[in-house]
């Protein structure tokens, strides 16, 4: 990241013509982490165009959100999986783990069903 944002954390990088963030925003927004919106209006009377385009963004990131943690609840379920089939792990843990399996395999099949409610595809 150094590399194309120099001047982290607040030096300014101009991500569009006139539309200028901290570098630490642009790396977030090159991640995927942060959708920058220089119209961000107070209330939807004031100018809806700008508010649809807001809610648009925050959609957008809600989506990103939930996307890296369905990824992220996947690999921890692997993990725990890999680790209770281990023939050295003890009776008592391997049930503790597989409580802790179950928790991930639920939120896992919750995000599967909110992110297909919401027209995200997804690979089973």
């Amino acid at each position: 990241m150094m590399l194309i944002y120099p001047d982290l954390m607040d030096g300014p990088v101009e991500v569009f013509p006139e539309q200028v963030v901290s570098s630490f925003e642009a790396q977030k927004w090159f991640a995927g982490e942060w959708i920058p919106n220089p119209r961000v209006p107070l209330d939807e009377e004031s100018d809806p165009d700008a508010w649809q385009e807001h809610m648009r963004l925050l959609d957008a990131m809600q989506k990103v959100d939930m996307a890296r943690g369905y990824s992220d609840a996947k690999i921890r379920l692997q993990s725990l999986e890999r680790r209770i089939s281990a023939p050295d792990v003890p009776r008592d843990e391997a049930r503790e783990l597989e409580g802790i399996a179950m928790d991930y395999r639920n939120q896992i099949a919750a995000l599967a069903a909110r992110m297909r409610s919401l027209g995200m595809v997804l690979d089973d």
